[in-house]
């Protein structure tokens, strides 16, 4: 199956490894998603991990932050295969955000998480 891009917006940073965004379908319609950003195993913000777990998730924020601004309705991009099913245990769906230029989320809290 081929990737999709889809314009989106972030709503809420969960943890280091998953996001819940709103997608924009077309023709005014639009979707909420939980997303488990594809290859990323951040820690977990509960239990012995807690500390690095929310280090991971304040870097997430603050990249949304500074990439998402308030001109745009819809500034980062979902790249995903699925949008309807999700493929994890979860129900979430998997992929990446991705801003403006093309730099990947994905990539920026892999960097984090081997730097721990």
């Amino acid at each position: 199956m081929e990737e999709k891009i889809i314009p989106c917006r972030v709503i809420r940073v969960v943890d280091g490894d998953t996001i819940v965004l709103l997608s924009y379908l077309g023709l005014s319609l639009c979707r909420i998603h939980h997303l488990r950003l594809k290859g990323v195993n951040a820690p977990e913000i509960y239990g012995k991990e807690r500390k690095w777990g929310l280090l991971v998730k304040d870097h997430v924020r603050q990249w949304v932050k500074v990439k998402q601004n308030e001109k745009t309705l819809f500034p980062l991009k979902l790249k995903t295969k699925d949008t309807i099913r999700g493929h994890d245990k979860y129900g979430r769906i998997v992929g990446d955000i991705l801003d403006q230029e093309g730099n990947s989320l994905s990539d920026y809290v892999k960097v984090i998480v081997e730097g721990l």
